[in-house]
């Protein structure tokens, strides 16, 4: 998680802030969170963009590297694809995303199946990684890849459970 607590800037839109969190697509479409300063005393909304589409123009938060280390783990991958369950609430889901944020609260959205006789499909929620129990393989990356990257427009700070 190198350009965690770095300052980045989207090419595209020239949004600058402290890179917060990264989160992992079964998808592919990786996103970096940006966390702008706060204005005048106001605290701004904290925007996602593709990876690709960031720059790193500073350094931003310097943290110790064993906090950085801490957050993440070593397989980014694990366990997308696999069917979560919440321990607290009991929202079943497949693991669509792990986000990884700078002070360590990782995350995983878990994208709901349609259950019979409904027709609109429902957000994916995310859950704080402790919460997250794995009950079921899932479905594969392979299985679930388009040409090129994409997947679900998730909100990451919009419906984070803790």
């Amino acid at each position: 998680m190198e350009n965690l607590g770095k300052l980045g800037r989207d090419r595209v839109t020239g949004f600058e802030g402290i890179i917060f969190a990264k989160v992992i697509h079964l998808f592919g479409c990786n996103h970096y969170e940006l966390k702008p300063k706060a204005k005048d005393g106001e605290l701004k909304k904290t925007e996602s963009f593709d990876v690709r589409s960031i720059e790193v123009i500073g350094e931003g938060i310097v943290l110790e590297k064993t906090e950085v280390e801490k957050s993440g783990g070593d397989n980014l991958n694990e366990p997308l694809g696999k069917l979560g369950r919440d321990k607290v609430t009991g929202f079943e889901g497949i693991i669509v995303a792990k986000g990884v944020h700078l002070f360590g609260s990782d995350s995983y959205a878990l994208s709901p199946k349609v259950k019979d006789g409904e027709s609109k499909l429902k957000y994916a929620q995310w859950f704080d990684v402790g919460r997250i129990e794995i009950i079921d393989d899932g479905v594969t990356a392979e299985e679930v890849k388009g040409e090129k990257p994409g997947g679900e427009n998730l909100d990451i700070s919009d419906n984070l459970v803790l």
